[in-house]
């Protein structure tokens, strides 16, 4: 859950509403946005399944796999046993037999799934439809590692439906189509999953959430905070429709840390002094920031920094003395941004948190940092770390989210 909220205000109530949809076997259903402005796509499964036009034309039963397409007729449908293809008008809606998941593109997923018209005449989106307890194990096991504990695993899946929540009740207030991203825009999703760790974690969670001010608590998290957290304040926006990022919980503060075990705690990388000047101001400038100004780089150095002492403001400064102020985890994103004439840069090479210190030395920009991710909310290798010191999911969570109400949503 890294990036940039996407904009919208929140609805009143959003806990009152989310408990008033839930049901008996699954908690709240969910829209689940797996693919995005794609051209074609693969759905199937190992039996028979029904494809329900937006048309109301009635259900269609096709068996195998379907490849989709769109034109400006509609969604083409191809079967795989040599079937004339079928031509149907949108949204297209799948759904196989009880027990039974549909594949897309060969992952399986638990829920229906809707093909939606996207941007341009021959893109669409795929969205799953499924319930946030069936949702919930294939985001935990695709956040954590396989061996680490049972309490991690539930520290992980409390924070994950706190925050799906959150974003599911902004998304349906601002009439959006779909809940959630199947990524880190949101949280990572690998549909169904098998891993009996994650689906214990989420059964012996149910419906458990954090919550401020009597409503879910946007629990951000990320893979490693190396000691000094951030603040949602200094991260995202806060005004009008923001102000989420404002809630006290996910404010940054001196606390116990218990990452050091991560591969990331520490680290340091070298770039090149021109490409780096380069990357930076295309970034920023497509983002219409100011620095699409700057020709070179003469420094980048911490200028603000939070309660934690993490700094949280840089100062770029060219060859000439013209500086411009940067957020430190905008910076960290402009950085490793792939932009047009450069190469992308590789894994090993990123920048992996704004928690940094750059030393420039004629071509060569030496980076250390600290942490991995944008470091608000939950340390998921600290999450680990004072799992395995015998803490309770309890108390973990309330060391990164101080002053939350840990109760049922449903």
């Amino acid at each position: 859950s890294c990036a940039t909220p996407r904009a919208g205000a929140s609805p009143p109530r959003a806990a009152e509403r989310a408990k008033a949809s839930a049901n008996a076997s699954d908690g709240v259903d969910l829209r689940i946005r797996i693919a995005r402005s794609v051209q074609t796509i693969e759905i199937g499964a190992s039996s028979a399944f029904s494809i329900t036009p937006g048309s109301g034309s009635g259900s269609i039963q096709q068996s195998g796999v379907v490849t989709i397409t769109k034109g400006d007729l509609g969604f083409t449908i191809t079967g795989a046993r040599g079937g004339p293809p079928l031509t149907l008008r949108g949204p297209l809606v799948f759904n196989a037999k009880s027990g039974v998941n549909l594949k897309i593109d060969g992952a399986e997923h638990l829920g229906s799934i809707e093909l939606r018209a996207a941007s341009g005449s021959d893109r669409f989106d795929a969205i799953e439809l499924v319930g946030i307890e069936s949702y919930l194990p294939g985001v935990v096991a695709a956040e954590l590692y396989p061996g680490w504990t049972p309490t991690a695993y539930e520290v992980q899946a409390v924070t994950a439906r706190s925050y799906a929540l959150h974003e599911r009740a902004r998304q349906r207030g601002n009439g959006e189509v779909f809940d959630l991203e199947n990524t880190t825009i949101d949280q990572a999703y690998t549909g169904a999953n098998s891993s009996p760790k994650a689906r214990q974690a989420v059964r012996r969670t149910r419906g458990i959430v954090l919550k401020h001010q009597g409503e879910p608590l946007r629990a951000y998290y990320s893979s490693a905070c190396g000691g000094r957290p951030s603040s949602a304040s200094d991260t995202w926006p806060t005004d009008g429709e923001f102000s989420f990022n404002l809630a006290p919980p996910l404010q940054s503060r001196q606390r116990p840390f218990a990452c050091g075990f991560s591969h990331h705690f520490n680290w340091a990388i070298e770039r090149s002094t021109a490409t780096l000047a380069k990357r930076i101001a295309s970034a920023g400038g497509a983002t219409g920031d100011p620095i699409k100004a700057m020709r070179s780089l003469q420094s980048i150095a911490a200028v603000e920094w939070n309660a934690a002492g993490r700094p949280s403001v840089f100062e770029v400064l060219d060859s000439k003395g013209k500086s411009w102020r940067v957020q430190a985890d905008t910076l960290r994103h402009w950085c490793n941004t792939s932009v047009k004439g450069l190469p992308d840069v590789p894994r090993e090479a990123q920048f992996r948190s704004g928690d940094v210190d750059v030393i420039i030395a004629g071509d060569t920009v030496q980076v250390t940092g600290r942490g991995f991710g944008h470091g608000v909310g939950m340390c998921q290798f600290g999450a680990e770390g004072f799992a395995r010191r015998g803490w309770s999911r309890d108390r973990i969570l309330r060391l990164y989210y101080p002053g939350i109400e840990i109760s049922e949503a449903y």
